[in-house]
């Protein structure tokens, strides 16, 4: 029998001599109760050091016994069993508990311990998730310590991390004394900006008991929201799915699941986002996932690349439709003031079904399908770029309104302006003035050209398609414009026959209304008033306040050649914490930017200046960008940037050579720390 839940594997069989013997491999945690009392103390305390050992170096371990049994014993057990396995109901439970009354007074034959070795790139994967912003749970049935040195290679955790146990924990009452110590000592009075990062550790007998008591899930999300990372150990698949659930009910975030064996299945269903990895475990995990990949570094680009570029064009195409439709339909709702609400309408029903059909589609869907606000190279080595998607950023009431605002405005000019365009100074050829369908037509003109000009503000990369989606929208109005025209002529010539009168509104008013000066001046002006405050909002806001993603392409345009850890030690160092951003700026503008890096660049700027970070929440490399990149921008370095470049290396090497000796005395400290946690275990 075998179960991931009783987390064991038995089978009987008969050996040659004629002795039946049941045979068992489990988790240590689960097979020493199992054991015989000799075993347990004679043959567990050298084995268990011979375990701890090999799960320091992250080898997969698994305890083997055996269990001689009596002719009379099986016959009476494998009775049992059959009529346990031709149950109609309960027939698990039967079978388990079937299982469970033979597998007793177990002998121990010794330990087997494996390497589990990782793919290439999980390491550099995990680090730039962890960069992302992205919070990491690992749910494994592996040791608590073969986990720990698993996510240490992984770069899940670093010797830096306080590692919060909660392992051990036999009763419901032991497991709320421990994450209640842990949220009081490490969690109320938590400082960010000073405190070494948390990593949390839980084993699956400790979180059987957590997740019994709801309010003890909801103070393990309390710990785990302030945690970098969480390492759920020797948990069941069932467990997994709990966790995963846990996670999704309370926190209101989106869960993603990975993995690539059978027992990852109740997971990948349980999150919103399933993903399995297709390899040496079979297709279970792939087959119930909502996407599959080869290897887990392909998840880096999956999310970071795929999923950032997705999210940002739905929510602009979401957006921005709502925009060019508000824009089309207020103009009609200003005529309504001028005709006393009568639903008369100023477009044609044919202009009116065509315009999200043919004149605004295309350039919706370049945006949507070949958009890139910033390109795959720069997004792999800048993974902090995801952060906007976490907070949705781009998809906030603030923009709609602000899209709605601008509908708004540019509906008032485009209504307005063609009234005064068709004064009563504007005469036709008979003398008459123009009338109602013709100021509709060139409103309707104006609106695509609009709407067109918008969106190509949008666009922050340019292929052939993007132009033949702006060619398209343009010139396939003024071919239909031209087409209907005469089409609605021949159409009023037969309504003279009574053939029908469809599209007699439209008889010679486009051909008409080219030929109109003034109509020609509205179609330049207009549509360009209408762009106007946005092209003055992205250039303020592009010089004063610009984004993340517009700060990267421009380090990308004027430093093409730099490598992924420079332009990441560039990027690291700049950011949004504006107090301290204000302070250093005047120091910053006389070094080159590409020599300040990281922890070294703090402490040489504060050192030159005087400023301490700590009150502000550490050292340079906590910055994003914002506000420090404009002597970057515009490349002006006041002074001579060539001696300041001097003496910032010649004080980036004092200040590194005494980082480096104190690192090398925490390291110190940390792996002593380390060994005397191992030898209590």
């Amino acid at each position: 029998t075998s179960s991931t839940t009783r987390k064991r594997m038995s089978v009987v069989v008969e050996c040659p001599d004629g002795s039946i013997r049941l045979l068992v491999k489990g988790a240590d945690s689960i097979l020493k109760p199992l054991l015989t009392e000799h075993s347990r103390t004679r043959e567990i305390p050298p084995t268990q050091a011979d375990l701890d050992q090999y799960a320091r170096v992250g080898l997969r371990t698994l305890l083997a016994g055996q269990r001689v049994l009596t002719k009379a014993v099986y016959t009476k057990w494998n009775a049992e069993y059959n009529e346990a396995a031709c149950a109609l109901s309960g027939r698990a439970e039967k079978l388990a508990a079937v299982a469970e009354d033979i597998e007793r007074e177990i002998s121990l034959v010794g330990a087997t311990a494996i390497e589990d070795k990782l793919q290439d790139g999980v390491p550099e994967a995990i680090a730039n998730l962890g960069r992302a912003g992205i919070r990491l749970w690992v749910l494994t049935g592996d040791k608590v310590e073969t986990a720990i040195n698993i996510a240490l290679s992984c770069n899940l955790i670093s010797r830096d991390f306080e590692l919060l146990r909660v392992t051990k924990c036999n009763s419901l009452s032991v497991a709320q004394t421990t994450l209640s110590t842990h949220f009081h000592q490490h969690i109320a009075n938590r400082d960010e900006t000073v405190d070494p990062p948390l990593a949390l550790v839980l084993d699956g007998e400790s979180l059987e008991h957590i997740l019994a008591a709801p309010a003890l899930g909801e103070q393990l999300l309390a710990i785990g929201h302030h945690c970098r990372s969480v390492i759920c150990c020797r948990v069941s698949p069932l467990q997994k799915s709990l966790v995963v659930r846990l996670v999704r009910d309370n926190l209101h975030v989106r869960t993603l699941a990975i993995g690539d064996g059978a027992n990852d299945v109740s997971m990948i269903q349980a999150a919103h986002v399933g993903i399995g990895i297709s390899g040496n475990e079979g297709q279970q995990a792939v087959m119930a996932s909502d996407y599959s990949i080869a290897q887990f570094r392909f998840l880096e680009t999956l999310l970071l690349v795929h999923g950032r570029w997705n999210y940002k064009r739905i929510a602009f195409i979401v957006l921005y439709s709502f925009y060019k439709n508000f824009l089309f339909v207020t103009t009609q709702f200003w005529l309504s003031w001028f005709t006393l609400f009568s639903a008369q309408n100023m477009y044609d029903s044919m202009l009116m079904s065509t315009f999200n059909l043919l004149f605004a589609a295309a350039p919706v869907m370049a945006k949507g399908i070949f958009g890139q606000d910033v390109p795959r190279h720069l997004v792999e080595q800048l993974p902090q770029l995801y952060e906007a998607g976490l907070y949705n950023y781009n998809y906030s009431t603030v923009h709609l309104w602000s899209w709605l605002g601008s509908a708004a405005y540019c509906s008032t000019v485009i209504f307005f302006g063609t009234i005064f365009t068709f004064d009563k100074s504007v005469l036709a050829a008979d003398g008459l003035t123009h009338g109602l369908w013709t100021m509709g037509t060139l409103s309707y003109t104006c609106v695509v050209l609009t709407v067109t000009l918008s969106i190509t503000l949008e666009y922050h990369n340019w292929t052939a398609f993007h132009f033949a989606a702006i060619a398209f929208s343009l010139l396939s109005w003024l071919a239909f414009g031209l087409v209907y025209n005469y089409a609605s002529t021949l159409l009023a010539w037969l309504s003279v026959f009574g053939v029908g009168v469809v599209g007699t509104n439209f008889y010679g008013v486009f051909a008409e209304m080219l030929r109109l000066p003034n109509v020609w001046l509205s179609v330049l002006l207009l549509p360009c008033l209408c762009v106007l405050p946005d092209v003055a909002f992205k250039y303020l806001q592009r010089n004063v306040y610009p984004e993340n993603w517009q700060i990267a392409r421009e380090l990308a345009r004027l430093h093409p050649t730099l490598t992924k850890a420079e332009r990441q030690m560039v990027w690291s160092q700049y950011g949004d914490m504006r107090p301290a951003a204000k302070q250093i700026e005047k120091y910053i503008n006389n070094f080159p930017p590409v020599q300040l890096a990281g922890a070294v660049g703090g402490k040489v700027v504060e050192q030159l200046t005087g400023f301490s970070f700590a009150a502000d929440g550490g050292a340079l490399d906590a910055l994003r960008i914002r506000g420090l990149f404009r002597p970057l921008r515009e490349q002006k370095f006041r002074g001579d940037p060539d001696a300041a470049a001097a003496k910032v290396q010649q004080k980036s090497a004092e200040v590194s050579a005494t980082i480096t000796g104190t690192n090398d005395v925490s390291e110190n400290k940390a792996k002593r720390s380390s060994d005397d946690d191992d030898d209590d275990d």
